[in-house]
């Protein structure tokens, strides 16, 4: 299915705006549902899950959540991965 993705501002109500990345089917959405990202915000591995939600007739928003981007703005998204961690 076709989809329309895209970066967006939400409105919050304290006056400031939400990045989000939405993706919508071409036709009428089935529902629509969030999806949550992971401690490095809307990186390629999200925005391919929302779009993927896209294609199966949802419209899918990924909310860029205040406290996932303060805390790992420094951390190198590549330097975190399975090899990496360590071993209990």
């Amino acid at each position: 299915m076709d989809i329309k993705a895209e970066f967006i501002n939400l409105a919050v109500d304290d006056g400031s705006s939400m990045r989000s990345y939405v993706a919508r089917p071409a036709g009428k959405a089935r529902a629509g549902l969030i999806v949550f990202p992971e401690i490095f915000g809307i990186n390629s591995h999200i925005r391919s899950v929302t779009e993927r939600f896209g294609r199966e007739g949802y419209l899918a928003i990924a909310p860029e959540l205040p406290t996932a981007v303060p805390l790992f703005a420094s951390v190198n998204e590549t330097a975190w991965n399975a090899e990496s961690l360590p071993l209990y």
